[in-house]
């Protein structure tokens, strides 16, 4: 598959995960060497292992960091900061988005559109309920 087919057929996708791409392992193990080529040519963005993204001009859907912070690891939640900021109940805005993990310790930090991102564990969400 070329980078134009390939382009193509995800292009309408937000993130691409590469685990359900292709059944046959000779086929997936030879577009995954093709993903790590387009990616050295910045046509592809590598999130994370097994999460991709085309370059801006290749892709339709620009998803937000919310999204793509979900995409990353599952289930997570935002910092209580970010998510304050954004709703715009605190003066101060956080411009860094912080994912928390419920249960794992996984520190994970990569740029999406030249903002920074991180995953931390902060412990379980607390019980409202009460």
């Amino acid at each position: 598959m070329d980078y134009r087919e390939f382009r193509d057929k995800y292009q309408n996708l937000p993130v691409i995960l590469t685990k359900g791409l292709i059944k046959p392992k000779h086929e997936y193990l030879s577009l995954l060497n093709q993903i790590g080529r387009w990616q050295k040519k910045g046509l592809v963005i590598k999130l994370k292992r097994g999460v991709y993204m085309l370059n801006p001009n290749d892709r339709k859907i620009n998803p937000s960091r919310l999204f793509v912070a979900n995409q990353l690891y599952s289930p997570s939640y935002v910092s209580l900061e970010y998510a304050l900021g954004f709703y715009g109940l605190i003066p101060e805005q956080a411009f860094d988005l912080t994912s928390v993990l419920p249960k794992k310790r996984l520190i994970l930090k990569t740029s999406l559109a030249g903002l920074p991102f991180s995953m931390s564990n902060r412990g379980p969400l607390p019980d409202l309920s009460r």
